[in-house]
């Protein structure tokens, strides 16, 4: 029997307050039969637009494709399923759009009349005059805020509006807050610095203050519509935080709290004026990717009492979030904690790693009955808190940590029969998860913990597989274009927040991510969204030297924190202009290959016929006659090979693995060529090496970390050296996923999933079987449903077990059997 599942507006379900004139429909085919695709849909949107039936298999990013949409709302989805069994499916939806333009805002932007130093509340009354059938809010801020309708919080969502270049791209949320309205109301929005005045925007918008534009939208069952807007009648009063920094964490005091000024009729006297600013509204745009949320609770493991004699709770497991706690005291009594990743070689509490960012927590105690609080303007990088004050006895039960991350989709699963591997992959997922939190950024617990695109992009194919990211790298890719200047250049930070920087690996982000975005989900849209910032990128590289095909110029991170750099330098051995060029190939490729599928003929035979000149230079300034690397590194080989940029692989692949192997099978790369060394190795006949890598236990190696009690990813391979040294105090981030890129090798050789068209509409199963693994099993809940891998070794063969979802096609492939599947579970026995 045919049925539907899951179906998406923009990647997101039901979603509200959208700004989007062609939102796109995505669902899933669930049968019992096999051999199952889609032959038909209709997608019937209220009463604007019915597609008729359309003979297409495509079930992915359907277009809309009827009349102007209105603002503020709400439109039921219908979409009606045919098969090629003869059976139909409908499965119903909706999505609600937002105000759709910055003309539609009546609210205007307030702040404190009194910079009196603490964090500001804005608040105003709203009494329905009749039965209500909906409200809305709509509200952003510069900073972070929180809005509460009669002392009770309107959303999960925390950190909002977001991190964007707020000058370029500022988002708005909105809230159904129908049935949170009685017959009289108080509205109270909270504003810290954030993302707009915080210490993480490095002074970016020298901002004075913060603000606040809400509106209030209600509709009558009559049809009529009333509200409140943030104008010159609100009136604010001091909240109990006088610091809230996401570097510097919070101070709150909890005797200032008087919950009577978050209800109606509270006292006036304790009311201070606002003022009216004249901020831009034209940039603002509804949020159309996940929200930040908190994602379960961690419990505490232990209390140590550190030989400096300090006390320090482990929560055993590196995270981003913050720590809740109940402490029962006089009024008056504080609470003082700050994080730490780890413990240094002695066993004390250890910051240094930090740098200037404080992490602290102060709390003012109100006496009396038992208090508990929980950081809401902020978040940190941790596994440990240092208790520096705490009123009376300490009891674990009093304590728990809360993940952050944006909630998007988990999408993966591995498992195989090594537990240190297994354990590798839960670091990585917990990286990731740990440092999504609105953007792609490096690391969550030092004075950084920003958007750098180089991180992102040599992590986006293993991040696709793991969760859905394409929103919020939609969201992320549209923030690097609106900062790309008239040069073209992609700058290193994404929203701007330091330097001008830009370089190879780093810039090439704005054609690498939205490519694997493609492949991985199938959204063309991002494609055509990107196009141009694509072309500007490369066209900027074109004209930074006299050689318009090498780029040999300029600011180069290189292979960065490469095993074989100098003494004293962060930047690995191989050739810096190498690596851009290599860099430059594969982004007019990118580029090339957006344009055919876009259609733009044109542009792609001009990028075609520039990328084949870039690889001819490549090949006279760096490789040699017979088409080996003349620098002999190991990223050098693996950026040649994956790139495609020889016609002699088979060399290139025996010096890459002769580098290895004298290097007693260990890696020397970096940032660059982590990502690659693997692939390089497996895709040309070494895959016994590739495993070798994957599987060491000594440094330099992935599992090495896990070997020495690592949670997560780390940024450097030994950030902690065997003796519980630290490899630096300046730049040693213990939850640093880039390195986790090697994840998506689990799912693409050891289980052996590659996608054969976007978004695995085909897909392949070419498993990389080795002795030291006696079964692995992975899965990726695609944009058509769940893809499955799982072998075991038996006597005499491997048994393996695959599923293919409704609407895609398989190919297998292992020990010389071929076969192909249509959808459904298939079990079967290959022999040695």
């Amino acid at each position: 029997m045919l049925k539907l599942k899951e179906l998406t507006v923009n990647y997101l379900e039901n979603p509200i307050g959208i700004d989007i004139e062609k939102p796109e429909f995505s669902w899933k085919l669930v049968s019992d039969e096999e051999n199952t695709h889609q032959t038909a849909y209709r997608i019937v949107v209220g009463d604007v637009w019915n597609s008729g039936r359309v003979e297409s298999d495509s079930s992915i990013f359907v277009k809309y494709d009827g009349g102007a949409l209105k603002p503020k709302t709400r439109y039921d989805v219908c979409v009606t399923v045919w098969d090629n069994n003869g059976e139909c499916a409908e499965i119903n939806g909706y999505f609600e759009t937002g105000l759709m333009s910055w003309k539609n805002w009546k609210g205007r932007w307030i702040t404190n009349f009194d910079k009196d130093g603490y964090i500001s509340v804005f608040r105003k009354e709203f009494s329905p005059k009749k039965k209500i059938k909906k409200a809305r809010i709509y509200a952003t801020a510069l900073g972070v805020y929180e809005i509460h309708i009669n002392g009770v919080r309107v959303s999960d969502t925390y950190l909002a509006p977001g991190s964007t270049p707020i000058h370029l791209d500022l988002l708005y949320q909105t809230y159904d807050v129908t049935d949170m309205l009685g017959d009289k109301n108080a509205v109270c929005i909270t504003v810290a610095d954030g993302w707009a005045r915080g210490r993480i925007t490095m002074n970016s918008y020298d901002l004075s203050e913060t603000a606040a534009l809400l509106q209030l939208d209600v509709e009558y069952e009559d049809g009529t519509e009333d509200g409140i807007y943030t104008d010159y009648f609100w009136k604010c009063f001091d909240s109990p935080w006088t610091r809230a920094d996401i570097y510097d964490g919070e101070t709150y005091d909890a005797r200032m709290y008087d919950g009577s000024m978050y209800l109606p009729d509270c006292d006036e006297g304790k009311l201070k004026r606002v003022v009216m600013k004249n901020y831009p509204y034209a940039h603002i745009l509804g949020q159309r990717h996940e929200s930040v949320k908190r994602h379960g609770e961690i419990a505490p493991i232990e209390l140590i009492t550190t030989p400096k004699g300090e006390r320090v709770i482990d929560f055993g497991q590196n995270l981003t979030g913050v720590v809740h706690f109940a402490v029962s005291g006089k009024s008056g009594d504080r609470v003082v904690f700050d994080h730490a990743e780890v413990l240094d070689k002695d066993g004390n509490f250890y910051t240094a790693n930090m740098r200037s960012a404080k992490n602290l927590i102060e709390y003012t105690l109100r006496g009396g009955e038992k208090e508990e609080f929980e950081p809401t303007f902020t978040f940190q990088g941790f596994r440990y808190i240092r208790l520096i004050e705490y009123p009376g006895d300490i009891s674990l039960d009093d304590f728990k940590a809360y993940p952050m991350h944006t909630d998007y989709k988990k999408t993966a699963e591995f498992e195989c029969s090594d537990s240190d591997l297994n354990q590798l992959y839960k670091n990585v997922l917990w990286g990731q998860d740990d440092n999504f939190v609105d953007v792609p950024t490096d690391c969550p617990q030092r004075d950084e913990r920003q958007g750098w695109t180089g991180d992102a992009q040599v992590f986006i194919k293993t991040a696709a597989i793991n969760r859905n990211v394409g929103a919020l790298f939609n969201k992320w890719l549209r923030d690097a274009a609106l900062e790309q200047p008239g040069s073209g250049e992609i700058i290193m930070i994404v929203p701007r927040m330091a330097g001008e920087n830009n370089g190879a690996a780093w810039g090439d982000a704005i054609t690498i991510c939205p490519t694997e975005i493609y492949r991985a989900y199938g959204d063309k849209t991002i494609l055509a969204d990107r196009f141009e910032s694509m072309e500007c990128w490369v066209e900027y590289i074109k004209a930074q030297g006299e050689n318009p095909y090498l780029w040999n110029t300029g600011h180069q991170f290189g292979d960065w924190l490469g095993l074989d750099a100098e003494e004293g330098s962060y930047e690995g051995k191989t050739d810096k202009f190498l690596i851009a060029t290599a860099y430059y190939a594969v982004s007019c490729h990118n580029t090339a290959m957006t344009a055919e599928i876009l259609g733009y003929t044109e542009k792609a035979n001009y990028y075609n016929d520039l990328y084949k000149n870039i690889k001819a230079a490549f090949a006279d300034e760096y490789l040699n006659e017979d088409g080996t690397v003349k620098q002999q590194t190991q990223t050098a080989n693996a950026l040649v090979l994956y790139f495609d940029l020889t016609d002699n692989k088979t060399a290139v692949a025996a010096d890459l693995a002769k580098l290895v192997e004298n290097n007693g099978k260990a890696m020397t790369t970096g940032f660059v060529g982590t990502p690659y060394i693997i692939y390089a190795l497996s895709d040309n006949g070494y895959a016994s090496l590739a495993y070798d890598l994957v599987l060491r236990r000594e440094f330099p190696s992935w599992l090495y970390s896990v070997s020495m009690g690592a949670t997560t990813i780390w940024e450097h391979w030994d950030g902690l050296k065997p003796d519980g040294s630290m490899w630096s105090e300046k730049m040693n981030s213990f939850n640093h996923y880039a390195y986790g890129a090697v994840a998506s090798w689990f799912f693409t050789d050891i289980c052996g999933i590659k996608y054969a068209a976007p978004g695995y509409k085909a897909f392949e199963i070419k498993p990389v079987l080795d002795e030291r693994l006696s079964f692995a099993n992975a899965a990726i809940d695609t944009m058509y449903g769940k893809i499955r891998s799982q072998w075991r070794k038996v006597d005499g063969g491997a048994e393996f077990e695959i599923e293919v979802p409704l609407n895609t096609t398989c190919r297998f492939e292992y020990n010389g059997v071929r076969r192909a599947f249509g959808s459904g579970i298939y079990k079967f026995t290959v022999c040695a």
